[in-house]
């Protein structure tokens, strides 16, 4: 499960998909606020041990396997925008956005 729990982590699919976040939110409620809802610190703060035990209550096991299907759901899709032909590609490239507060990567003003 802690395999599972980092490849989570380390996939920014979490910051809009509520199963994945429900899950490290469900690992130790308190420690999710007080790493400002940063996974990875989380897991790291939590050790081996402490994912283990949580891992041990039903709520946990209940939203691991929420996490679990959400992941496979996203990644197996086949979006309909896939089967277009289109000459050109296109890229989208903005200078300011925000994903989660954990991930400083915008200027301000976003309210994140």
């Amino acid at each position: 499960m802690l395999e599972e729990l980092n490849q989570f982590a380390y996939d920014l699919l979490w910051t809009w998909q509520p199963r994945i976040e429900a899950l490290f939110r469900a690992l130790e409620p308190d420690l999710w606020k007080s790493t400002r809802e940063n996974p990875v610190l989380l897991l790291t703060q939590l050790g081996e041990e402490g994912v283990q035990r949580a891992c041990e209550r039903q709520e946990v096991r209940q939203a691991f396997e929420g996490a679990k299907a959400a992941y496979r759901e996203y990644y197996d899709r086949h979006p309909r925008f896939m089967d277009a032909q289109a000459p050109l590609g296109i890229a989208y490239f903005s200078l300011e956005f925000g994903l989660s507060e954990c991930l400083p990567i915008y200027s301000g003003g976003l309210g994140v």
